[in-house]
């Protein structure tokens, strides 16, 4: 039973136009930094019936950028598991100070 389960899920498709394109995204940026033009992709797109404007695409595409650079900041705020080094704070040392002054300098 959990197997038909399983492979029953697995067949879910995306319903909407940008969930099927996020499952897309990922091929689509790589083929963008190899050089394909964005017309290439919206063309292919719409050959293939997912009927998408340009306009639509490039919302969908910076949505899809702005969540990964969200998910880049988020990784590098985690602090790292390397221990801090002996005796080094991210703090300046700080110096002695004496909120009554030095006597003998007004003298």
């Amino acid at each position: 039973m959990p197997s038909d389960l399983k492979i029953s899920i697995e067949k879910l498709e995306a319903r909407t136009k940008a969930g099927r394109l996020r499952g897309l995204m990922p091929m689509i940026e790589t083929k963008i930094r190899q050089g394909i033009r964005h017309v290439d992709v919206i063309r292919a797109l719409n050959d293939q019936g997912f009927a998408i404007s340009e306009c639509t695409y490039r919302s969908y595409l910076q949505r899809y950028r702005r969540r990964q650079a969200a998910k880049k900041t988020l990784l590098a705020e985690i602090p790292s598991s390397v221990p801090p080094v002996a005796g080094v704070t991210g703090r300046p040392p700080a110096f002695d100070y004496d909120p009554h002054g030095i006597p003998d300098l007004l003298k």
